[in-house]
């Protein structure tokens, strides 16, 4: 058993995205009753097989949130985020959550948790046709290469049809991740036949992720440019995997996203 087991109050595992325990994208989500080192985090994330493990340390009125992929501490991660607000909603902590140097404010709506996320700046979204990147995507209809909050690139790659997307092996982002070591993820998207509705899929080999199931960062990426595009963006809807959803409405620059999670997993630590 790691040592650090002992400072584990309690560990949660989350279904985000979904109300069936089975569905969605899972988290693990730690409360912590005496701070982490950053190594023990990431064994533990390493050893979860999870896209992201979260960790909340709790400290009278006070609460920080640090999320882990299986190789890295990420700086951003919204299904997470939303995995450690619906933890602390469930324990009745009603403590400040810092998180990424800010306080984390989420609210219910119709019984779904809700975030309010900023869209990224119109100065962070341009399209390229680099050739260098476009020999990898022949059949892509635009690439658009958006700041991730590590400093990176997430590569948004849109294709034609759905067919497009569903077509895509996983693997073939593993040679072209090691190609473009500044490229952290990748989003494939689509556009449906229903309005404001695509679907897409997300790869992340350099954070330890083959595919996530559902990744809700990217589909602000997708938000953030379609807003470029359109004054009047509304409700967006993105489908990915196992047929679950990232819902949003934008306004004002900003997308509120809704989400139904539900308990995949408990099993509670004493100290």
């Amino acid at each position: 058993m790691p040592h650090y087991e002992k400072k584990i109050l309690k560990n949660y595992r989350i279904a985000v995205f979904s109300s069936a325990p089975n569905a969605g994208n899972h988290c693990l989500v730690f409360l912590v009753s005496k701070e982490l080192t950053k190594r023990e985090m990431q064994s533990a994330a390493a050893e979860n097989g999870l896209s992201e493990t979260a960790f909340i340390h709790l400290l009278g009125n006070k609460a920080t949130l640090r999320i882990f992929s299986p190789l890295c501490e990420m700086q951003s991660c919204l299904h997470a985020t939303l995995a450690a607000c619906y933890v602390m909603h469930h324990e009745g902590l009603n403590c400040e959550l810092h998180f990424g140097g800010g306080i984390l404010k989420p609210q219910y709506v119709n019984d779904e948790l809700a975030l309010r996320i900023p869209l990224l700046p119109k100065a962070a979204i341009e399209q390229t046709t680099a050739l260098v990147l476009r020999k990898h995507f022949i059949n892509a209809s635009s690439l658009w290469p958006v700041a991730t909050a590590s400093q990176k690139l997430r590569l948004m790659i849109e294709y034609a049809d759905e067919r497009s997307i569903r077509a895509i092996q996983a693997s073939s982002f593993t040679d072209i991740a090691d190609a473009f070591p500044d490229i952290e993820s990748f989003f494939a998207y689509a556009a449906t036949d229903l309005p404001n509705a695509f679907i897409g899929r997300m790869f992340a080999p350099q954070l330890g992720i083959s595919e996530d199931p559902v990744n809700g960062n990217s589909c602000i990426a997708l938000a953030s440019i379609l807003s470029v595009q359109t004054d009047d963006l509304g409700v967006l809807m993105v489908r990915q995997a196992q047929q679950c959803s990232v819902e949003m409405t934008i306004e004002n620059n900003n997308a509120l996203v809704t989400a139904n999670c539900c308990f995949a997993e408990l099993e509670s630590r004493g100290l």
